[in-house]
């Protein structure tokens, strides 16, 4: 594979960013799965497991509840467990970020109540995706509101692929100032989006952290300014992920390139199941971290699918970089 298929045009390649990457929020966050049984009761046995194995390969933060955890599918006493059982199993070791994402900013306020206690480093909260939020001061009232009731610092939480509204990188500028916003996860799919994100975040509050959430394009984001990484992939490669983005920091150029490549291997696993987080899982049941359960409606990997996956792990396994804990 040649470097060329790895680094996408960046239209602002000949503007040199200031400042650095890192800081107290920064580096490789994983959005964490979450286990359960065949009962569909949390497993805290594999998330304890899990945990455990993303902490020794070298990820910064753990994120609970995201778009790879089932965050919206899971019910108040789950969330309240698996925050509560997520702090005890870091024990203070990283950080630990949780979702907070509702249909209403009531909703999203009692859901602070319930979890505010546990010793949690941040809320992560997309828009509400039911009844999508339709304005551009509608939007940056939604995450004011949010962020004047928190204790605890808030990130912004843009996935339109989900919410089926994209959070603007003007909007994204203007809420960077907003005291008790401290940063964005942008998963938008768009390279000059994510590009005019960072470039805005940036000038208007240069301490303010953004987070890259498509893995894909990380590598197309090479010498921009950016603070971490949240890819899905982590939880299979945490290794790989961490080798991509300390060659951000370090401009190792083949570096980046390298791991790049071995993440977007990943794109075949996610195509295997019905959904990424029904692929992941299986990987990993198979590798003897978990059972593959995903909550309904979701399904869970089938047998045809599960043999798709197996022959996946063999060919990417033996090689992949931080199997177990390091």
């Amino acid at each position: 594979m040649h470097a060329g298929d790895i680094f996408l045009k960046n239209p602002y390649s000949d503007i040199k960013p200031s400042g650095s990457l890192g800081g107290m929020f920064g580096g490789v966050i994983v959005p964490t799965l979450t286990f359960f049984d065949e009962k569909l009761k949390l497993d805290l046995k594999a998330q304890k497991m899990h945990t455990d194995f993303l902490i020794g390969n070298g990820v910064k933060s753990i994120f609970i509840m995201g778009s790879a955890g089932e965050g919206v599918c899971l019910c108040d006493e789950d969330k309240i467990k698996l925050t509560e059982k997520s702090a005890e199993f870091i024990g203070g070791r990283v950080r630990l970020l949780a979702g907070i994402s509702q249909e209403s900013l009531p909703r999203v306020k009692k859901l602070i109540d319930k979890i505010k206690d546990f010793p949690i480093d941040a809320f992560v909260v997309t828009l509400p995706y039911y009844f999508p939020v339709s304005s551009r001061e509608s939007v940056k009232d939604f995450f004011k509101a949010v962020a004047d009731y928190s204790p605890k610092p808030i990130f912004v939480y843009n996935i339109p692929c989900f919410t089926k509204v994209n959070i603007s990188p003007e909007s994204v500028g203007e809420l960077s100032v907003y005291p008790n916003i401290v940063g964005v996860k942008d998963s938008h799919s768009d390279l000059a989006h994510l590009i005019k994100v960072i470039r805005m975040a940036k000038s208007a509050n240069p301490t303010f952290k953004v987070f890259i959430g498509e893995e894909s394009l990380v590598s197309a984001l090479y010498g921009e300014e950016f603070d971490g990484i949240i890819p899905i992939y982590g939880n299979i490669f945490p290794s790989v992920v961490v080798k991509l983005f300390n060659g951000i920091i370090g401009r190792n150029s083949e570096d980046v390139v390298r791991m790049q490549s071995r993440l977007n291997e990943g794109k075949e696993l996610i195509s295997s199941a019905d959904s990424f987080f029904a692929a992941l899982k299986a990987y990993l049941s198979i590798r003897g971290t978990c059972s593959p359960f995903v909550l309904p409606p979701t399904r869970s990997a089938t047998r045809e699918q599960m043999s798709r996956i197996r022959d996946f792990y063999e060919k990417t396994e033996p090689v992949s970089e931080g199997v177990g804990v390091s």
